[in-house]
């Protein structure tokens, strides 16, 4: 009796419309077993922790009680102090962009009017509140539409649920998402950018997905400046695939969340140019009642002592490397040399914009040499979080390619599991 083996890319393997509705429940309860864990995380670390997150905290606090951009009051408060502030004009002002701040401020003041919480009386439930809504709620829109990008791009099973779960469970992204910081949701915003353009390619004359296309590019440039880069580039691939009438959809909606960005720094600072822009300068040090500012002599890795190859090497291989916390991104070199070198088409696009915008952000922090502390105390190279959307799309061909063969499913595995570690293991926080 002949024996047949089922060959790796059978339809036992493959995307079918027999298994999609199993597939996507399995990725719906990937996505919900990641977001209880986060709410479980959430509920268990310590608010207020770090002088960056009391940053932001302080400026929507004085928003909506004291109705000022000022912290003076609030960081006078115990535990409340930040060295991320500046001195202007005679008063301390946070050294962050102030658009975040104010659309928290805005989530603070439902929450208080519903709960009646306070963050000055009740400040850990209340800060909790606010992460939920700010944070995990996003987190789980993000899961559901990175599976519907996954159900329509990716033809193995294996590799959409490898990709789900890389995306809940084996990224850096992770411990941001139970504190106040702008990479969760530049990360989001790009997820949503992509996946307005990506499932939208048959629909080449829906302006409106063009329009949050747009949006949501234009909200990661908000919430990280250099995805300038990234707006940009992908506003050509908008016009190269849907034409002019798209572009013209892109451009203006790309541009709100920056006017609005640039509109609550000038009321802020009085000026366009935002506030960490003046490193260096009396805005950070300076001296009030004989006390020194703590970046006239910052500390530890605030002092920046690497060298620029050291530092490169520490990005990629060392304690804040991107290839060593999270393996999986070895992966992006074969995607690249893979994605780059066929014939043009959409998913090369992609693949380029990967490459490129991956390029230009690296070399424009290494260029930033009075700051090379690693983004401070904290478990990643956290200025390159927002990327991970973009990496995963891009990871999406390959992926589905080595998923044909138990080689490359046990390869992926190899390379999953310890950035599963780096991502959980710090449990109370980012900031270490």
């Amino acid at each position: 009796m002949d024996h047949q083996t089922t060959p790796p890319n059978s339809s036992t393997l493959n995307l079918t419309d027999d298994n999609r509705l199993l597939v996507k429940w399995a990725c719906a309860w990937i996505s919900l077993i990641a977001f209880v864990l986060l709410v479980i995380r959430l509920l268990e670390t310590p608010v207020l922790q770090s002088a960056n997150d009391r940053s932001r905290w302080c400026t929507v606090v004085s928003l909506v009680e004291y109705g000022t951009f000022q912290i003076d009051r609030v960081r006078s408060r115990p535990g409340w102090d930040t060295i991320d502030k500046v001195y202007h004009h005679g008063h301390y002002y946070s050294s962050k962009p102030p658009l975040l701040s104010v659309i928290v401020a805005g989530v603070y003041v439902v929450v208080k009017t519903v709960t009646g919480l306070s963050l000055l009386e009740e400040t850990a439930s209340c800060a909790r509140a606010i992460l939920f809504v700010v944070n995990l709620i996003p987190f789980w829109i993000a899961c559901l539409v990175l599976r519907r990008l996954l159900l329509e791009k990716v033809k193995s099973v294996w590799a959409v649920l490898m990709l789900q779960s890389l995306f809940c469970f084996g990224v850096l992204l992770l411990p941001f998402f139970v504190t106040l910081n702008n990479h969760t949701p530049g990360a989001i915003a790009t997820l949503l950018a992509l996946g307005c353009l990506l499932l939208k390619v048959r629909a080449e004359n829906n302006v409106t997905a063009m329009l949050w296309c747009g949006f949501w590019a234009g909200f990661a440039v908000s919430m990280e400046l250099p995805a300038l880069a990234f707006a940009v580039l992908l506003g050509g691939i908008v016009w190269k695939n849907f034409g002019i009438r798209a572009l013209a959809a892109y451009l203006p909606a790309m541009l709100i969340p920056i006017v609005a960005l640039l509109m609550t720094n000038y009321l802020a600072t009085g000026g366009f140019k935002p506030f960490y822009s003046y490193y260096g300068t009396e805005k950070y040090i300076y001296e009030i009642n004989g006390l020194p500012s703590y970046w006239a002599n910052p500390q530890g890795v605030d002092r920046a002592p690497d060298g620029v190859f050291v530092y490169i090497m520490h990005c990629l291989i060392g304690h804040h490397g991107i290839f060593s916390l999270t393996p999986m991104w070895l992966l992006l070199w074969g995607a690249w040399w893979r994605g780059c070198r066929r014939e043009w088409s959409l998913e090369v696009m992609m693949c380029w914009l990967s490459f490129c915008v991956t390029v230009i952000v690296f070399g424009f922090y290494l260029t930033r040499t009075a700051n090379y502390n690693y983004g401070g105390l904290s478990v990643a190279l956290r200025w390159m979080l927002w990327l991970i959307p973009l990496w995963i799309v891009t990871l999406m061909p390959l992926v589905d390619r080595l998923s044909t063969a138990m080689s490359g499913r046990i390869l992926m595995m190899l390379l999953f599991l310890p950035g599963m570690m780096t991502a959980w293991s710090p449990w109370v926080g980012p900031w270490k």
